[in-house]
């Protein structure tokens, strides 16, 4: 290490006093500075992994917006079809009369094709 020309004195809590007697040192000044110089040796690989994990969650945003308009269009085209599915239903319905009555009309037309003509 380097020379110590730097002399402060500076109170802490209880909590940051049991996280530098867990440091690896010999004094509590070694300890304190073996851990300033690790947090900051550590602060470039975790900057590196953050921007990572901002990279990871920008593309699940994209993916999910992507995502949410597949699904729209989706829904769009179910209601489409619920929509049509209500249009079918009401023009068989009102067919119904229209086939029958045309049954019926094929049904007298075919009867009278079987008959001889003239009555013999």
């Amino acid at each position: 290490m380097s020379t110590k020309s730097n002399i402060r004195s500076f109170r802490y809590s209880d909590e940051v006093a049991e996280i530098l007697e867990g440091f690896s040192g010999d004094s509590l000044n070694a300890k304190f500075e073996n851990l300033v110089l690790h947090c900051y040796k550590l602060l470039p690989k975790k900057k590196k992994e953050l921007n990572q994990i901002i990279k990871q969650v920008e593309d699940k945003e994209k993916e999910y917006i992507k995502l949410c308009s597949q699904l729209q269009e989706v829904s769009s085209l179910i209601s489409t079809l619920e929509t049509l599915k209500r249009y079918g239903e009401i023009a068989a319905r009102q067919a119904q009369p229209v086939i029958k009555k045309g049954i019926v009309t094929q049904g007298q037309s075919a009867a009278a094709a079987d008959q001889p003509h003239g009555g013999v």
